[in-house]
């Protein structure tokens, strides 16, 4: 179901979730290093689309990944979910989960990259010229397994040798019983058996040597 979930994401936001581009920010080597959830990917297409705040949960929630706001010092909205934690306004904070997710039993942060501060080039929403460049996925622990990659195998071939033998044996018996049919047809069983039979015959002689008799007359 949530294999469904985020292909709908993908197609909701376009199907830009390889790249941010556009975006005044990209991501590090754990993105590539660490096995992602479906709940992950979906956030990097958010992001890859410029959501952070309330932009980004209503992105997820339209397309079917529960998502909340995280208020500081407010309870959890939900655990079982994706959550934006506001620091500042902008994208000045982080995408969480805090329960278990996958691989990952006490969950994640999205965050950013603290080495990816620079004091050049355009500053995501929220940030002034010192801003952050990269987030970055970082479990609270695990991964405790890497999910199996899934790959779609080609069906069995089929063997037809001996479907192909049982159609040649039909085929043959087809033949037989045409065979036998027509035998029946062009020479009828009760007509030889009367024909052949010695007393008919000789009834049959008598019958045309009297015939011969009257035809002489």
């Amino acid at each position: 179901m949530k294999r469904v979930v985020f292909l709908f994401v993908a197609a909701l936001v376009g199907g830009r979730a390889s790249t941010a581009a556009g975006q005044p920010w990209g991501y590090d080597a754990s993105w590539s290093s660490l096995p992602m959830t479906v709940d992950t990917q979906a956030v990097k297409v958010v992001l890859d689309r410029g959501l952070c705040e309330q932009g980004g949960v209503s992105a997820l929630n339209a397309a079917g990944v529960k998502a909340a706001v995280a208020m500081p010092g407010s309870p959890w909205p939900c655990t079982d979910c994706v959550q934006w934690y506001g620091k500042g306004s902008g994208c000045d904070g982080k995408y969480q989960y805090v329960s278990a997710d996958g691989p990952y039993p006490k969950g994640w942060e999205i965050k950013w990259n603290a080495g990816s501060w620079v004091d050049t080039g355009t500053p995501p929403p929220g940030f002034g010229a010192h801003h952050p460049t990269e987030w970055t996925f970082f479990p609270f622990e695990g991964p405790t397994y890497v999910p199996p990659t899934v790959i779609a195998t080609p069906p069995a071939a089929i063997d037809l040798s001996l479907v192909l033998l049982k159609l040649e044996e039909i085929e043959r018996q087809n033949d037989t019983n045409t065979a036998k049919l027509e035998a029946a047809i062009n020479e009828p069983g009760w007509f030889k058996t009367v024909f052949s039979n010695h007393y008919v015959q000789m009834g049959l002689a008598a019958v045309a040597s009297w015939l011969g008799t009257k035809a002489a007359q």
